[in-house]
């Protein structure tokens, strides 16, 4: 395979990354949008953003610690790189991790940082199914295991059908971006740079 060969195929797994964020991002707004005083999208303060997240975490039978900030707190080299992104998910080994009264040397940390807006329930649940699926090392995106696994948190921790309306607006959504990638492929090319992502027109 030549360079731009390479080339080719990195820029088309990118472009494939970014369509599957978009279209999971649509699905959301589109899920919180319709009642927004509902469980799933009702604003929370941080401190019940925490503890729906820790609860969810601790039911999942997850030991690793979980570490939740607030990106308006975090410093201003660190929000820039969160665009208009309301919140983000990562492992970190922490090389030398405090619990109050020792450093107990290193220790594998999840992290969710969100901004205000991002205080939602939904986004809580679909950044902690990245963490089900990721490592510190690989990040599977908005693909099918990320997808499955969200499903199943909606389906433990929402009301009844709120997954369901879920599918049926992620798989809308699915066919208005294919439409619109097959009559210009580069079309999503511009949110590799900057551009928020939000859901698509129509």
């Amino acid at each position: 395979m030549s360079a731009t060969d390479d080339h080719e195929s990195m820029r088309e797994q990118a472009l494939a990354t970014v369509r599957e964020a978009f279209t999971a991002a649509g699905a959301d707004h589109h899920v919180m949008g319709l009642h927004p005083g509902a469980e799933q999208s009702e604003p929370l303060a941080i401190g019940e953003f925490k503890s729906f997240a820790e609860s969810v975490w601790s039911a999942e039978r997850r030991g690793e610690h979980l570490m939740i900030s607030e990106v308006d707190r975090l410093p201003a080299y660190v929000q820039d790189r969160f665009a208009d992104s309301a919140a983000a998910a990562c492992w970190f080994t922490v090389p030398n991790w405090f619990d109050g009264n020792d450093f107990l040397g290193p220790r594998l940390v999840a992290y969710i940082d969100v901004k205000a807006e991002g205080l939602r329930r939904l986004v809580a649940l679909h950044e902690i199914a990245h963490l089900l699926v990721d490592s510190e090392t690989a990040r599977c995106g908005h693909g099918a295991q990320w997808i499955e696994t969200y499903r199943g948190l909606m389906q433990k921790y929402l009301p009844p059908g709120v997954q369901a309306i879920w599918d049926r607006t992620f798989a809308e959504t699915s066919n208005k971006v294919a439409e619109r990638v097959a009559a210009d492929p580069q079309w999503l090319a511009h949110l590799l740079w900057s551009e928020p992502v939000v859901p698509p027109p129509g």
